[in-house]
């Protein structure tokens, strides 16, 4: 039995119940709620119909951490924070481990879509979702990068 769409005659009609019953302010934030759920499925629609154009936001986050650590923060052999919490500095260490942070995600980044590959025929959805996850991790790590430079003192 296919699934069909419900006619917008029907949403029109729900609302109207729903805003008889509840109030008019509490049906324009669920009519605001089915727009903004309807933006978000056509968005992740088509951002996970391009795998390669994810692999490649994924590439720039991480090559940005690079750069960042190269040029701004400039690690040395000298200690550093590795990581934080808001109380105080838990992990210290060599300046240049700061670049195992990027090469972590790197590693990460490219097994996936090694994995997105070998998935492709058999598992497309599970392939699209391993470099989504992949590059939403290389933001975390720009974010982390980000943070580590404000905290180290150059």
């Amino acid at each position: 039995m296919p699934i069909t769409r419900i006619s917008p005659r029907i949403h029109k009609c729900f609302l109207f119940i729903f805003c008889m019953f509840f109030g008019f302010e509490k049906g324009l934030s669920l009519l605001y709620c089915i727009h903004v759920m309807e933006f978000f499925k056509k968005l992740s629609q088509q951002a996970l119909s391009n795998v390669w154009a994810v692999f490649v936001l994924g590439l720039l986050a991480n090559s940005i951490s690079w750069l960042i650590i190269r040029f701004q923060i400039r690690p040395t052999a000298d200690l550093v924070s590795l990581h934080y919490t808001i109380f105080y500095t838990d992990v210290k260490g060599p300046g240049y481990y700061l670049y195992a942070i990027p090469a972590i995600g790197l590693a990460m980044l490219l097994f996936n879509m090694f994995l997105c590959t070998l998935l492709r025929r058999r598992e497309i959805f599970a392939g699209k979702i391993l470099i989504a996850v992949a590059a939403i991790a290389q933001i975390f790590i720009l974010l982390a990068v980000l943070f580590l430079k404000s905290v180290i003192l150059i």
